[in-house]
């Protein structure tokens, strides 16, 4: 049995958010998408990739396994890498992996199931559908689900700001008036402290144990509140509002995917050890 479920996020910065896609002399500049306006103009938008929050999710879930397993240094670094990152496609010596593997794995390891992974030559799609974060404004009213019309919104060049710093070398206090010259000085663009954002998750047709592993994954990020780069500055600090929906579906019982997970703790090493 499985269940198709969605969740709503409804993120409020509560710090500057940035998001870097290029630099354009010393400013680095936030990711920007093409969306056309009901009035036929085209504006290039800030926005937070999917793949972005994605990742964030990914290395939640891939520390609440490590917890669970214990496979800190019992797994081969390929392994490691697709729980962590993803993994990456590659020649292997092994042979290939058949697909009844691939389906062992993914019930005996949540992490796999959720999001996927390269393993080997062969990619495991993940059940896992994450949108792209937008910020509420007034170009992107027309396309956000729990948006309804731009008036009183901001527009999004009111929204950004630039966060001014200066690159300091081991010159220290007794640089020349030359020397001090030389120092780099550099702009990010960003959201603003403030700024409301929509995205959304959704589980594709995921059993109990694996929507059980999620909920946790999101209830976690929930309380942990980051999104976009440069959390060591002071960036990517959100508030977190989640609305959960029932698509479609019976996953059974409940399950609880710690559970699951520790009784079949060796199996779900083995089943580890065929990726690389």
């Amino acid at each position: 049995m499985s269940a198709t479920v969605h969740w709503d996020l409804d993120l409020t910065a509560l710090a500057p958010i940035a998001h870097r896609e290029e630099t354009a002399g010393t400013t680095v500049l936030l990711r920007r998408e093409k969306i056309f306006q009901p009035d036929g103009r085209v504006e290039q938008v800030p926005t937070i990739s999917g793949n972005s929050l994605r990742g964030m999710l990914r290395r939640i879930g891939e520390e609440l396994l490590r917890d669970v397993l214990d496979y800190e240094g019992k797994l081969t670094l390929p392994a490691a890498h697709a729980l962590r990152n993803g993994g990456a496609l590659g020649r292997t010596s092994r042979e290939g992996v058949t697909g009844g593997q691939l389906r062992h794995l993914c019930a005996l390891v949540p992490q796999i199931a959720v999001f996927g992974c390269a393993a080997g030559s062969r990619t495991i799609e993940g059940k896992l559908q994450v949108s792209k974060v937008r910020p509420v404004c007034q170009e992107t009213a027309h396309v956000l689900p729990r948006v309804h019309g731009a008036e009183g919104l901001a527009s999004m060049f009111d929204q950004l700001t630039l966060e001014a710093y200066t690159h300091l070398d081991d010159v220290g206090q007794t640089a020349t008036e030359e020397e001090s010259g030389h120092l780099m000085r550099f702009e990010i663009e960003a959201f603003a402290t403030g700024v409301p954002f929509q995205s959304w998750v959704r589980l594709e047709r995921g059993t109990a144990v694996e929507l059980s592993f999620l909920r946790e994954v999101l209830e976690v990020y929930r309380s942990r509140g980051r999104l976009g780069a440069r959390a060591g500055i002071g960036f990517g600090q959100v508030a977190v509002a989640m609305q959960e929906h029932h698509i479609s579906g019976t996953a059974g019982d409940d399950v609880a995917w710690r559970g699951h997970v520790s009784e079949n703790a060796s199996e779900a090493l083995e089943a580890l050890s065929l990726i690389g």
